[in-house]
């Protein structure tokens, strides 16, 4: 059993929000993603486990926001993603590392810079996420 916790800079694309007719965009930010994994080993190679990563990440807000009168407004938001995860490959020396997870992602707690009115969706936004690496 292992458990690790990490520290990585999260650089995000656009988000997309349909039910608010909005778009998130984190621009060019770099900011700490911390991450935290409990993984099973199943073989000498493979594992399993479960994976959490909290952030709080700048962003501008582009849309139409009535209770917030904001078109256009720097803001900050919290994503908290949760995801099961699969690693194969390691050994001594080079080798192949295969990795992937899938969970849900939410984006909550959307507020402007100025002022800290929230912005819409107020009750947060949850989505899936998938991911494979190499």
């Amino acid at each position: 059993m292992w458990v690790t916790g990490s520290i990585g800079l999260f650089n995000g694309n656009d988000v997309s929000d349909g039910a608010t007719n909005s778009v998130w965009d984190f621009g060019r930010a770099s900011v700490p993603q911390y991450r935290l994994a409990v993984e099973k080993s199943f073989s000498r190679t493979a594992s399993i486990g479960a994976t959490g990563t909290i952030m709080h990440a700048p962003f501008t807000y582009l849309g139409p926001d009535a209770p917030a009168s904001c078109t256009r407004c720097g803001a900050h938001l919290d994503v908290i993603s949760v995801g099961a995860s699969f690693h194969v490959g390691g050994g001594l020396g080079l080798h192949q590392v295969l990795e992937g997870s899938a969970g849900a992602i939410q984006y909550r707690n959307l507020k402007r810079d100025d002022g800290k009115t929230p912005l819409s969706p107020i009750d947060g936004n949850i989505d899936p996420y998938f991911t494979f690496g190499y």
